[in-house]
């Protein structure tokens, strides 16, 4: 499990690719992706703490890291839908 929270935890090095493709203005945008990386690692944090003991807790906390993951990346126009 803690393979794939460290996994799951990796896209937040993203966030140089994140912040420069956000238009130039945009505050309320780079304020999102600027505490995107702080919920990343508490969820990822959480979700490895309270594995043993609340495996459906941690699930959810990482099904919810990956929407996240794909919602920055769709508000920030790098991956078009």
């Amino acid at each position: 499990m803690t393979i794939l929270i460290i996994l799951l935890v990796l896209p937040v090095f993203s966030l140089p690719a994140l912040l420069s493709a956000i238009a130039p203005g945009d505050s309320g945008m780079k304020t999102i992706v600027w505490c995107y990386p702080v919920y990343v690692v508490m969820s990822g944090w959480l979700a490895w703490q309270c594995y043993p003991q609340r495996r459906e807790v941690s699930w959810i906390l990482l099904v919810l890291m990956v929407m996240s993951h794909a919602a920055m990346w769709i508000m920030t126009g790098l991956i078009k839908i």
